[in-house]
């Protein structure tokens, strides 16, 4: 009997030792660069310029997961912009863009957020 629980036991913690991964898309996106874009310009004035900040987390709950999982980088930066244009800016583009991610896990939860902050502000035409 006392064999048959260790035998158990061993079953049990290799299968919890067993990871999982996977490949999820981050965003799709117009226009993205690292670097001053030339020949851009946008209006700071007259309520066209505000700071604002959008997220997209990921959580799962004993390796369920629940909560967005594809286009996160997407989805957090469409959340910041329609943040922005609730708050009355007229904006279409965000400047000066930080991108953080976080990681939280505790007894069997996990969340994976990523937070998008950046200046929205309208295009000159």
């Amino acid at each position: 009997m006392i064999a048959k629980t260790v035998q158990i036991t061993i079953a049990a913690s290799c299968l919890m030792m067993v990871a999982c991964s996977s490949t999820a898309s981050l965003g799709h996106f117009t226009a993205a660069s690292t670097h001053n874009v030339r020949n851009l310009d946008y209006n700071v004035a007259n309520n066209t310029s505000v700071r604002t900040e959008g997220e997209s987390c990921s959580k799962s709950f004993i390796g369920i997961p629940f909560g967005d999982s594809e286009n996160r980088q997407q989805i957090a930066m469409d959340s910041a912009i329609r943040s922005g244009q609730d708050s009355g800016t007229d904006g279409d583009m965000l400047v000066n863009v930080l991108i953080t991610e976080t990681d939280f896990g505790f007894l069997g939860y996990r969340s994976n957020c990523i937070t998008i902050k950046g200046d929205l502000v309208r295009l000159e035409k």
